[in-house]
């Protein structure tokens, strides 16, 4: 039994996970893991995952895997076998008596203390911690599906104010080209609300958060690209029957507990994050309005 299976016990039989690249191998057991350390497959800054931890960690911030940065045991050499000299025997009375050896430094002690004795050295080089579960596919559509109604009545303005000016016969001849510019404009006024207050509407409400692999916020630039993917790879561009299929293979990837094309792209990850009440109750509020509007201004005259 090696040491550290001593001293912590034997992990071997725990699977482990862990993301490069915005993709993630495993399982592995704690072993492997170490060879994958000591090899430099896998950092400090690593996400990892086991079952029974809520999300990703940082391989420095998991208390259980901090052992795997500490050096190997040194192997000691053999201790010499010297036969007594008759001087050790019967020492002369006017013998200068030599210096005895010292101990070689135990250099793995030394710097195993220095690496665990001080906590703050290894929360220095941790990324900040994601506190949170993974979101799941209806908590995400029901974020995204306020989002976008949100951005799209923001975007409509300046179209209605157009066939005030007497401009509604043109609009008219062009309005599927008007419709896609629209979506396009919604996603750019999505990813503005997000870059000026931390969080959109529907997933503030819902306490769902985006963040980047390494737990960080992302800006407004890196959201309005991730928006881009959305539209492309999650809704298809909205050019049936595209954007029929495209959410049905990202919802399928997420049942399988597989992070979804464009989040995998971004390197980004969602989570939900407890929230009060009123806040699902304004939510609901405003869902059932925006449906509300579409079913009676939109849907049933397209069917008359």
């Amino acid at each position: 039994m090696t040491e550290i299976q001593f001293r912590y016990g034997n992990k071997s039989m725990t699977s482990w996970w862990y993301a490069e690249n915005g993709q993630q191998f495993g399982p592995i057991d704690q072993n492997s893991l170490t060879q994958h350390f000591r090899a430099g497959k896998v950092t400090p800054q690593t996400l990892v995952w086991r079952e029974g931890m809520a999300q990703w960690q940082n391989l420095a911030s998991v208390p259980e895997l901090r052992i795997l940065m500490a050096p190997p045991v040194p192997s000691m050499p053999p201790i010499p076998q010297r036969a007594p000299t008759p001087s050790a025997i019967q020492p002369q009375p006017h013998a200068i008596p030599q210096a005895r050896p010292t101990a070689p430094a135990n250099t793995y002690a030394a710097n195993y203390a220095q690496a665990y004795q001080s906590p703050q050295a290894v929360t220095a080089i941790a990324e900040p911690e994601v506190h949170g579960r993974p979101a799941s596919i209806m908590e995400r559509y029901l974020a995204r599906s306020l989002d976008v109604w949100i951005a799209v009545l923001i975007v409509i303005i300046p179209y209605i104010l157009l066939f005030v000016l007497g401009l509604g016969s043109i609009l008219a001849e062009h309005k599927y080209v008007i419709a896609f510019i629209l979506c396009a404009l919604s996603f750019f006024v999505d990813a503005l609300i997000f870059g000026i207050f931390g969080n959109t509407p529907g997933k503030a409400l819902l306490g769902v958060r985006v963040l980047r692999s390494n737990g960080s916020k992302p800006g407004f630039g890196h959201y309005l690209m991730r928006n881009i993917k959305v539209w492309i790879r999650g809704l298809g561009l909205g050019i049936p029957p595209f954007n029929f299929f495209a959410p049905l293979l990202q919802a399928n990837r997420l049942s399988k507990s597989q992070p979804v094309s464009y989040d995998r792209a971004s390197q980004d990850q969602v989570i939900t994050v407890p929230v009060a009440p009123w806040r699902k109750a304004v939510f609901t509020i405003l869902y059932i309005l925006f449906s509300l509007y579409l079913i009676i201004f939109y849907i049933i005259p397209q069917m008359n």
